[in-house]
C-alpha cells in the first residue's frame, strides 16, 4: 500500500486506531502475516494457551451458571460472594461472563472451549494491532512485531478479560474516527462495552474521546452530531448492562466497591512509586528496564526531528494520549495499568521508529524484551515437567470425604474436571471472605473442607504445609520463582 494513501491529515490519526480509514481495507485482511497470526493463535491453544490461572475460577463461574440457570451467580465463590452483600456475580462488570455464556450456549463447558475463546479474542486483538502498523506504512517486519509484542501482553492472563476488553477499545475507536454518524454511535457502544468488561479501559477511553473532541474543534459544526450519537451509543450499552444486572445498581455498586476496596493496592502500587519500583526491585531491573529504556526511546523520532513531518506530529499527540493514560490508570490501579500502558507503549514506540533505517532493529529488539519479561510462561511449559494429573487419584479423595466442602483451585478445575465442577466445589483461593490464602495454615483449616491446590500454590500460601515444590531448572541455574511442575498437586484432608 502506498504510504500517500495511508498517510492522512495530522487530525485524523489523533486516536489509537485512527491511522488510516484503510485499517480493516482488503488489502491487509488478506495479507500472509493475518494468516499468520491465525495460525500462531491456532498452535497456542493447541499448546495450551491461555495457561491456569488463579483468577480462572473468578470469571469461569458466573459464565457457566448464566448459561445454565441465565443468574448471572458464581457458586464456586458463594461464601466470598456473600461478604460482599450480595449472593450475585456483582463483583466484576458483567460482559466477560454474558459473551462466555453466550459461547457456552454454542459449545458448551470444557477447557478446549475456554481456551478458544480467549485465544480467538486474542487473536483478534493482534490482527487489529498488525493491521493498524500496516495501515501507518509500517512494513511487514514491524506489524508481526507489534503484533507479537501484543501477543505476549494477556500471554499470562489467563482467562482475566483484559484482551477483551483492549480489543474492544481498539474496535471502539475504529469505528469512531468515522465520518459516519452511526459508526459514531456504535463506537461509543464497544467504547462503553471495553468499560463495562474491566474499568481500567476507561484509562484510554476517556483521553482519547478528549482527543477526538479536540479534533472536531476545527469543524464545530459537527460537534453536536457528534455528541448526540456518542450519547446514545453509551445509553445504550449502559441501557445492555442494566439488563444483565436485572436493574440492581445499587446493588451491583456496593459489591463492587466492597470487591475494590479488598483488592486495594499498596501505597507503593500508586502512581510513579510502582514504576520505580518495578525498575529497581531485584531482577525486576533486567526484566522491566528494557521495556521502560524502549518505550522512552520510541520518543526520539517524534520529538528530536528537525522539521517533523504530519505523521511525527501524529505520533506526538499519540504520545499525550498515552500518557494521559498512564497517569489516569495510575489512580485506577497502578500495578495493572503497568502492564497496559507497557505494551501500548511499546507498539506506539515501533509505530514511532517506522521511517528510520534502525527501525528493524528497534523492533525485533521490542519484542525480545517483552519475551525476556515473560520468560516464566515460556520457559516452563519448555523445560519443566507439564505431567497433568491423576484425575483417578483426585476423584478417587473426593469420593472418599462426601461430607466436605471440596476446595479446589484452577489446576484442578481445568485438568481434573474440565470445569465441570461438582455441586458445592468451591475456588481455593477465595474459599472465604478473607481472600487468598487466609487460613494461613493447615492447623486452621475447617474440617469440614477438603483442599485440593497445586504444590506450587500451597507452599505460597500455606506456612505450615510442609510442601516444597521443586524449581526449574536449565543446566546450572535454577529459577527460583519457577516451579518446576506446576500442575502437581497436593490435597490437604
Amino acid at each position: 500500500m502506498a504510504k500517500s494513501s495511508v498517510v492522512r491529515s495530522a487530525d485524523e490519526k489523533l486516536s489509537l486506531a485512527s491511522f488510516s480509514a484503510h485499517w480493516m481495507s482488503a488489502s491487509t485482511i488478506g495479507e500472509a502475516g493475518v494468516w499468520a497470526l491465525a495460525l500462531m493463535g491456532g498452535l497456542l491453544w493447541w499448546l495450551g494457551y491461555p495457561r491456569p490461572h488463579v483468577d480462572d475460577l473468578f470469571f469461569t463461574g458466573a459464565s457457566v451458571e448464566l448459561a445454565h440457570s441465565g443468574r448471572l451467580l458464581n457458586p464456586w465463590l458463594s461464601v466470598w460472594s456473600a461478604s460482599l452483600g450480595s449472593d450475585k456475580f456483582y463483583a466484576f462488570p458483567p460482559v466477560l461472563p454474558c459473551a462466555q455464556a453466550l459461547w457456552i450456549v454454542g459449545f458448551g463447558v470444557s477447557t478446549a472451549g475456554f481456551t478458544a475463546f480467549h485465544i480467538l479474542v486474542q487473536t483478534a486483538l493482534e490482527i487489529c494491532v498488525f493491521q493498524l502498523v500496516r495501515a501507518t506504512g509500517g512494513n511487514r517486519v514491524l506489524a508481526l512485531c507489534a503484533a507479537g509484542v501484543t501477543a505476549l501482553f494477556p500471554l499470562t492472563y489467563g482467562m482475566r478479560p483484559d484482551a477483551l476488553a483492549l480489543l474492544l477499545v481498539v474496535l471502539g475507536q475504529r469505528m469512531a474516527i468515522s465520518n459516519e454518524k452511526w459508526h459514531w454511535a456504535a463506537g461509543a457502544f464497544l467504547s462503553a462495552a471495553a468499560v463495562l468488561t474491566h474499568p481500567l479501559a476507561m484509562a484510554f477511553v476517556v483521553p482519547l474521546y478528549g482527543m477526538r473532541f479536540l479534533v472536531l474543534r476545527s469543524t464545530p459544526t459537527r460537534i453536536p452530531q457528534w455528541f448526540v450519537f456518542t450519547v446514545f451509543g453509551v445509553a445504550v450499552a449502559f441501557a445492555a448492562f442494566l439488563v444483565a444486572i436485572q436493574g440492581e445498581l445499587v446493588e451491583f455498586l456496593r459489591a463492587i466497591s466492597l470487591h475494590r476496596q479488598l483488592a486495594t493496592a499498596p501505597r507503593w502500587y500508586m502512581g510513579p512509586f510502582y514504576f520505580w519500583r518495578e525498575m529497581t526491585f531485584g531482577k525486576e531491573v533486567w526484566l522491566q528496564g528494557p521495556i521502560f529504556l524502549l518505550i522512552l526511546a520510541g520518543i526520539i523520532p517524534a520529538f528530536c526531528g528537525r522539521s517533523p513531518s504530519q505523521r511525527s506530529q501524529s505520533v506526538r499527540r499519540l504520545y499525550a494520549v498515552w500518557l494521559v493514560s498512564l497517569i489516569l490508570g495510575c489512580f485506577l490501579y497502578a500495578g495493572r495499568m503497568a502492564h497496559y500502558a507497557a505494551y501500548a507503549g511499546l507498539v506506539l514506540a515501533i509505530v514511532s521508529w517506522a521511517e528510520s533505517r534502525w527501525r528493524h532493529v528497534f523492533a525485533v529488539s521490542a519484542l525480545a524484551a517483552v519475551v525476556l519479561n515473560n520468560a516464566g510462561a515460556l520457559l516452563t511449559p519448555i523445560f519443566g515437567d507439564n505431567a497433568r494429573p491423576d484425575v483417578t487419584t483426585i476423584r478417587q479423595a473426593v469420593h472418599e470425604h462426601p461430607g466436605k466442602t471440596l476446595c479446589l483451585d484452577e489446576v484442578v478445575a481445568r485438568y481434573v474436571y474440565d470445569f465441570r465442577l461438582p455441586p458445592g466445589a468451591q475456588d481455593w483461593g477465595l474459599r472465604n471472605p478473607a481472600g487468598i490464602g487466609a487460613a494461613g495454615t493447615v492447623a486452621a483449616k475447617p474440617t469440614n473442607e477438603l483442599w485440593i491446590a497445586s504444590e506450587w500454590k500451597i507452599e505460597r500460601y500455606i506456612s505450615d504445609s510442609g510442601v516444597k515444590a521443586e524449581r526449574l531448572r536449565i543446566g546450572s541455574h535454577v529459577f527460583n520463582s519457577q516451579p518446576k511442575s506446576p500442575y502437581r498437586l497436593v490435597i490437604v484432608k
